[in-house]
């Protein structure tokens, strides 16, 4: 399971810069906690320009962390990242609704994208600030595809022991191609695979980043390349 920053729980909530930087500090101790165990926190460009109290932006409350925390937070959000607008899967046409709030709209967001990705077989959570409006476990979003609904319960942590635990307990990330057949194979009961079908350690070479709205075009499928 990876995760993505929820930029909706910036909300110009904060009523001091104290609660701000005790929230910084826990958003930056889950994102050392999905590193150790192997996984990314995934954020948005466009976070770093939220508003954090009713008079302040994120750049100027960011001026009142000490600078090691002040480099380290504008390091993850404008340029280490990773960003998951890089390879979302949702597109801007996909009509995705939080009906926590009374059907907010939730394309383009980092709501809308767990909920897409939990939709299609990928295991997305998401982290909020706390204190924000988002302080419930499972985010409850609606995907309106043609004249079909779908919904999903997207988890949701804003407390690092909680997510700790939850890491803990998750399937470790594949790290080989064995792992991928023991996965494969125990995640697929009713596909037979050939005893010989994870043997090759084949390359595939595809367009990058994915994109929903955009053609996946795969120009190689063999041996290795640069195999002597």
């Amino acid at each position: 399971m990876d995760l993505l920053f929820n930029e909706l729980s910036i909300h110009g909530q904060f009523p001091d810069l104290s609660t701000f930087r005790a929230a910084v500090d826990r958003v930056m101790t889950m994102r050392r906690l999905t590193t150790r165990f192997g996984r990314e926190l995934y954020c948005h460009r466009n976070v770093a320009n939220g508003r954090v109290t009713s008079e302040m932006t994120m750049p100027q409350a960011v001026q009142a962390l000490d600078p090691n925390s002040r480099r380290a937070l504008m390091s993850w959000l404008q340029r280490q990242g990773p960003f998951w607008e890089d390879a979302r899967l949702h597109s801007g046409d996909d009509y995705l609704e939080c009906i926590r709030y009374d059907g907010e709209i939730v394309t383009d967001t980092a709501v809308g994208e767990a909920a897409y990705c939990c939709l299609h077989g990928r295991d997305r959570g998401l982290v909020s600030m706390d204190p924000s409006d988002w302080l419930f476990p499972l985010v409850p979003v609606d995907w309106h595809a043609d004249d079909d609904v779908r919904r999903v319960d997207v988890r949701n942590y804003w407390d690092a022991d909680r997510l700790a635990a939850e890491l803990d307990g998750a399937p470790p990330p594949l790290g080989s191609w064995t792992d991928l057949e023991a996965a494969a194979r125990n995640r697929c009961p009713d596909l037979i695979f050939a005893p010989d079908g994870f043997k090759p350690q084949l390359r595939i070479h595809f367009s990058w980043p994915i994109r929903a709205d955009e053609p996946l075009c795969v120009v190689y499928v063999g041996p290795k390349i640069t195999k002597r």
